[in-house]
């Protein structure tokens, strides 16, 4: 790991790099007509449209080796931008709106995982026709905005990260892992917007979810021995449910449809700040104590 201090844009550069590792390993191979297949696997809790290292925007850079071949492949892991407000939310959907048309885009799977906090750049290069693969990385602790990775004028963050690329002729159990991850990540995306059941059943379980959360609490309500701790827990249950339930309509497809809804919903109530629910997600045991607090 290496450190990147405020005044330092060596973050950036070490991702810009990686970037154009992957970009010149593809137009290599494509020139010369070989059997390719490339990954690009990004992953952020933000993504800021305008990330620049010397005059080149990093959103521009994905994009110019995603159109080198139809077959490199770009996965992006993010945060719908509902959960945000404001100017934030602005520049963060502008970034994953130019990536919907490249990339598969991802911001609420099957896994349905709360939040996403990984950070990461990954590619591969498997080319069949010379027997190897080209892989990089890039790992670290900020999310893909100026500040974070870089910033001209000496006012970044603080971070740690890694960069490294190199060749091998077989792929590790941890590159098959990413991979496996991948794929099944295309699967779901593509099966939302090509299975019209896929889709049903996707949508229904996140409803059962729901039903049982508000069942649960009404029981709750209903029996008098229940805690203030039970009553916490339902309280930031049902959040995270709602919260979670504009990332699904960001997700599925129908954007005409799901855009109204979620402005709807929006005017109603808004979903709570990300980061403030995730705090408020603690052991069981501690419940009671937290609720009085915040009482």
């Amino acid at each position: 790991m290496r450190i990147k201090q405020p005044d330092s844009d060596n973050a950036l550069e070490s991702l810009m790099n990686e970037v154009d590792h992957a970009h010149e390993r593809l137009t290599n191979c494509v020139s010369k007509d070989h059997d390719i297949t490339a990954v690009l696997y990004l992953s952020s809790l933000i993504i800021m449209p305008d990330v620049v290292f010397n005059g080149r925007k990093l959103l521009q850079g994905l994009s110019n080796t995603i159109s080198v071949s139809p077959n490199c492949i770009c996965v992006v892991r993010t945060t719908t931008p509902t959960y945000f407000t404001g100017h934030m939310r602005t520049r963060h959907k502008r970034a994953v709106d130019s990536l919907r048309n490249k990339c598969y885009v991802i911001m609420y799977s099957k896994n349905k995982e709360f939040l996403n906090h990984a950070k990461f750049f990954i590619h591969y290069h498997i080319c069949q026709s010379e027997g190897n693969v080209h892989y990089g990385h890039f790992y670290g602790s900020t999310n893909l905005t100026q500040a974070g990775l870089g910033n001209p004028r000496n006012n970044g963050n603080y971070e740690e990260f890694e960069a490294y690329h190199s060749i091998k002729y077989k792929l590790s159990w941890s590159d098959k892992e990413y991979l496996k991850e991948v794929l099944e990540l295309i699967v779901h995306k593509a099966s939302l917007y090509t299975d019209r059941r896929y889709l049903a059943r996707h949508v229904l379980d996140h409803e059962l979810q729901l039903e049982d959360l508000l069942s649960s609490t009404h029981s709750s309500e209903e029996n008098r021995d229940s805690t203030l701790g039970e009553f916490y827990e339902s309280y930031v249950n049902l959040m995270a449910a709602y919260s979670q339930t504009f990332a699904m309509l960001d997700e599925i497809p129908g954007k005409k449809i799901t855009n109204r809804i979620i402005e709807k919903l929006t005017q109603e109530t808004r979903p709570a700040d990300p980061l403030e629910l995730e705090m408020m997600y603690i052991d069981p045991e501690y419940t009671e104590s937290a609720a009085k607090t915040l009482a």
